[in-house]
């Protein structure tokens, strides 16, 4: 992974874990705040272990 998609991915997963606004991942990703809403909570379940096996 590159830097661009590690920024990714961490931006998701703080805000399915309340830990920022929608807001900032929204601009991080280039997205609407609604559609940072929408993300469907097992692609975060999906990127937290993929996360948790890249720094393994």
């Amino acid at each position: 992974m590159n830097d661009k998609e590690i920024l990714r991915l961490s931006a998701i997963r703080d805000v399915c874990e309340h830990r920022i606004r929608r807001s900032d991942p929204a601009r991080v990703l280039s997205l609407s705040v609604r559609q940072v809403q929408c993300l469907p909570v097992p692609l975060a379940l999906l990127i937290n272990a993929e996360a948790q096996t890249v720094v393994e």
